[in-house]
């Protein structure tokens, strides 16, 4: 049975194209989300840096260890960043890839610094981020455990919240037996399971940035749990739903 828009059975109804149509709007916005996964890693940080709830218990704790590495890194990169650039420029000037995109502009507008500039910067950034990833090792590891409660207590949840599963279809589909190993392999790597992996690379993108990439290693988890979030609401409209239909087939 083909999931329909308007009573929003399955929850591959999301990925339809009028997904959000039939349902109230205070689970529109949730819906849009839902659609593409990778869409919470901005969740995530918005409700990070705009939710005392979060930010404050979060920064507390990981206040001081990131003073001490942010000193202890800033000192570092002042002292080697003149020697890893010119390090960078007496061993990589006569490769033909550096030399020619020290003369590239990005946009069409010339950048104010050299390709080992650029290489030095990239080096000495990710060196600081270790630096700073040594210092807050053990709070950043609390902090990111402790996101999930944070963010259920910001959105003002208790236990009572999280229901029992609840299906959304009224014949859930089975799986397709002849489906070929040609389906198969294809469905890996351009199927739904793929679109809700996003997420994840998205998460390790950004996780992967100099230095921003810690704040990231946080509200990522936020993110998560602002997806869990979402797909709880859309549970409780699947019960209200399942309520309107007493004389639905078992």
């Amino acid at each position: 049975m083909a999931p329909s828009a308007s009573d929003f059975e399955g929850q591959d109804a999301l990925f339809e194209k009028d997904a959000a149509k039939g349902v109230p709007p205070e689970l529109a916005r949730a819906t849009m989300r839902m659609e593409f996964p990778p869409s919470y890693v901005v969740v995530g940080a918005y409700r990070l840096l705009s939710d005392r709830k979060l930010l404050k218990p979060a920064w507390d704790k990981c206040r001081h260890a990131a003073r001490r590495g942010a000193i202890a890194g800033g000192i570092w990169a002042f002292l080697t960043f003149g020697i890893q650039r010119k390090f960078i420029e007496v061993f990589l000037r006569n490769s033909p890839r550096i030399t020619g995109l020290s003369h590239e502009t990005i946009f069409g507008y010339r950048v104010p610094f050299n390709v080992h500039t650029y290489a030095a910067v990239l080096f000495v950034g990710s060196q600081v981020t270790n630096i700073m990833r040594f210092f807050l090792r053990k709070n950043l590891a609390i902090v990111r455990d402790r996101a999930w409660a944070y963010t259920v207590e910001s959105r003002g949840k208790g236990p009572e919240f999280w229901q029992p599963y609840v299906e959304e279809w009224d014949h859930p589909p089975r799986p397709d037996v002849d489906q070929t190993i040609f389906d198969r392999i294809l469905a890996s790597y351009f199927g739904r399971t793929v679109i809700k992996q996003a997420f994840g690379f998205a998460a390790a993108l950004l996780e992967g940035l100099p230095i921003i990439g810690l704040v990231f290693m946080v509200s990522n988890r936020v993110g998560a749990a602002m997806w869990a979030h979402d797909l709880e609401k859309r549970q409780h409209y699947a019960a209200k739903e399942q309520l309107k239909r007493p004389e639905r087939k078992e």
